[in-house]
């Protein structure tokens, strides 16, 4: 489990990674930037290990070791190469 500035993530035990809170820039990673009192599945993460949240931003370590990230990306926090915000998880290069 994970807390940020207005959002919380946490790994399910089955993989699945939820969120919930403020969600302008993406931070919940379910394809919307409307925001949740519950918990939303994080769009396309089955294999979760662990979640870490910041600020306006998150990112999960997957079974298979890569790390995906999704949310606010002015400077570049989601390590996808831009740093354009994304509401659904993108793949970190170079990990």
């Amino acid at each position: 489990m994970a807390t940020a500035w207005r959002h919380t993530c946490a790994v399910l035990v089955n993989g699945e990674v939820k969120c919930w809170g403020r969600n302008t820039v993406g931070q919940l990673g379910n394809a919307s930037n409307t925001g949740s009192n519950i918990p939303v599945a994080v769009s396309g993460i089955a294999t979760g290990i662990t979640v870490a949240a910041r600020d306006q931003h998150s990112c999960s370590l997957l079974e298979d070791q890569s790390v995906v990230c999704w949310g606010s990306n002015g400077s570049g926090e989601l390590g996808d190469g831009t740093t354009t915000n994304s509401n659904i998880p993108v793949t970190v290069i170079g990990l």
